[in-house]
C-alpha cells in the first residue's frame, strides 16, 4: 500500500492554481533554495519541530535526549535536527507542547478521505488538489494510485514542481495532471545553481518535453531583489510566458515569512540581508515585463 510523508495538508488555498483548492505538501526535493520558504519539506525523514514562542525553557528535551538534540544558549532553545533518531522522547516530557513532528505519513486512501471532504468547494469554484513540496515528481511512480482515484472522483488536479527530475520519471502522470505550476528561479545556469544547486539544462529540457504534450503550464518564479530581479530574467520569463502551452505567468515577490521556520527545525537562514522589493522596484519589473510583452502575466496576484 503507497503511502506519503507529509508536511501539511493546507485546505481553501487560492494560490495554488484555479479556483479553491486543498494542498498537500509531501517532504523531500532535490533542491536547496536559500530562500525557500517551506524548508521543513527539504528531507523525506521526518522531523523534531520546535514552536519557539511555547517553549519555557525547562530544559527537561534536553535531560532525556541521548543524542544531543537539544541545547540552549542564552535561554534561546537550539535543535541540531541531523542528529534525531525520532525517539520521541522529547515530545513525550515537553509538557508546554512546544515539540511535535513534521511530517505525517498518510496512506493513499487516508489522504483521499481528507480531500473529498471538500468536492463540493472545487466543483463550485473550477478548483481542485495541488500537490506541492518539496518537489512532488520525486514520488511520481507512487503518487499514481493517489492521482487515480481523484481522477475516479473527478478531482481537478494540479502539481507545482521544479522539474528538476528526469522526465523518464514522471513522464506517466501527465495524463492524470490538469495544470502543471512550475517553478523558474533563475535565467543564468550559473547563478540558478550558485543559488539553488539546480541544473538550469536539465530543467529547460524537462520544460520543453512538458510543452510538446501538455497544455496548462503555469510558470511561478519568486523574484528575490539582487539575486533574479535583473532585466535578463524578466526577458526569459516573458519568452516563456508566450508559449503555446503557457496559461499564465505567475511573479510572486520576495516575503520573509518562511524564515522563523528555520530556527524550528534547526537550519541557519543566510539570507537575511534581502528585503522584500520596494514599490519603485516592483515598478520597474512590471516595465520589463511590459517591455517584452509577457503574456498573461501577474505579479503578486495582479494583472500585468
Amino acid at each position: 500500500m503507497a503511502s506519503y510523508v507529509v508536511t501539511d495538508i493546507q485546505k481553501f488555498s487560492i494560490h495554488d492554481g484555479p479556483g479553491i483548492r486543498t494542498t498537500i505538501f509531501f517532504k523531500g526535493c532535490p533542491l536547496n533554495c536559500l530562500w525557500c520558504h517551506n524548508p521543513e519539506t527539504l528531507t523525506v525523514k521526518p522531523q523534531i519541530y520546535l514552536e519557539t514562542n511555547s517553549c519555557t525553557s525547562c530544559k527537561k528535551c534536553m535531560s532525556v535526549c541521548e543524542h544531543n538534540v537539544h541545547s540552549f544558549k542564552d535561554e534561546k532553545h537550539l535543535i541540531d535536527s541531523k542528529n534525531c533518531k525520532l525517539c520521541l522522547k522529547c515530545i513525550g516530557i515537553c509538557q508546554a507542547s512546544a515539540l511535535s513532528i513534521k511530517g505525517t505519513e498518510y496512506t493513499v486512501e487516508e489522504l483521499t478521505k481528507i480531500v473529498l471532504k471538500d468536492k463540493a468547494y472545487y466543483k463550485n469554484s473550477n478548483g481542485g488538489v495541488t500537490l506541492s513540496g518539496g518537489e512532488v515528481l520525486l514520488q511520481s511512480e507512487k503518487i499514481i494510485p493517489f492521482l487515480k482515484l481523484l481522477k475516479e472522483n473527478d478531482i481537478s488536479i494540479a502539481i507545482e514542481t521544479t522539474l528538476h527530475v528526469a522526465f523518464n520519471k514522471w513522464k506517466d502522470i501527465i495524463p492524470y495532471i490538469d495544470y502543471f505550476l512550475v517553478d523558474y528561479k533563475h535565467y543564468d545556469a550559473y547563478e540558478l545553481y550558485k543559488y539553488t544547486k539546480a541544473n538550469l539544462k536539465l530543467i529547460d529540457q524537462n520544460l520543453e518535453l512538458l510543452s510538446n504534450t501538455f497544455k496548462n503550464i503555469i510558470i511561478r518564479s519568486p523574484i528575490i531583489p539582487t539575486i533574479n530581479d535583473s532585466e535578463a530574467h524578466f526577458k526569459k520569463l516573458a519568452s516563456l510566458s508566450n508559449s503555446s502551452s503557457v496559461i499564465k505567468l505567475d511573479l510572486l515577490p520576495y516575503h520573509d515569512f518562511g524564515v522563523s521556520k528555520y530556527q524550528k527545525i534547526g537550519m541557519n537562514y543566510t539570507l537575511e540581508r534581502i528585503k522584500k522589493p520596494t514599490k519603485e522596484q516592483i515598478e520597474t519589473y512590471i516595465d520589463y515585463l511590459r517591455k517584452y510583452k509577457a503574456f498573461n502575466a501577474y505579479f503578486d496576484n495582479e494583472k500585468i
